[in-house]
């Protein structure tokens, strides 16, 4: 019973490090944005972790994974596009025309997950149309 119990733990631990390390994307993001002087802003996950591993103190290897895979939802949602495809990887785009760039500007990342999320569920979210 109590491996169980720990086994939980580990699994809400990991999960809080996910959303955690999503949150710190967005925040990235936020950033490029918010300074961004052009109509595109572009994104390497590679990068992204290493901007987040000098914020978090952890290895950006693995943290690339959990970027890689967030950075695919926001494609598979039709928020970020994919720019390049290559043997490196792809690089991701954020135009100055999408939702996500009106969220990245006007809201807190917390509150980005949490309206991406419930897109992900399904819920019609119209704070995005307030952006």
């Amino acid at each position: 019973m109590a491996s169980s119990q720990v086994q939980r733990q580990v699994v809400a631990v990991a999960a809080m490090d996910a959303r955690n390390i999503k949150i710190y994307v967005l925040q990235v993001m936020k950033d490029l944005v918010v300074n961004s002087r052009g109509r595109l802003v572009t994104l390497r996950p590679s990068k992204l972790a290493q901007d987040i591993s000098i914020k978090s103190r952890k290895s950006p290897r693995a943290e690339s994974v959990v970027i890689r895979n967030f950075l695919e939802e926001l494609v598979e949602k039709g928020l970020i596009k994919v720019v390049k495809r290559s043997a490196r990887g792809k690089v991701y785009g954020i135009y100055r025309e999408s939702d996500l760039w009106k969220m990245l500007v006007g809201y807190q990342p917390r509150s980005i997950l949490s309206l991406v999320e419930s897109v992900e569920n399904g819920e019609e979210s119209t704070v995005i149309e307030q952006a």
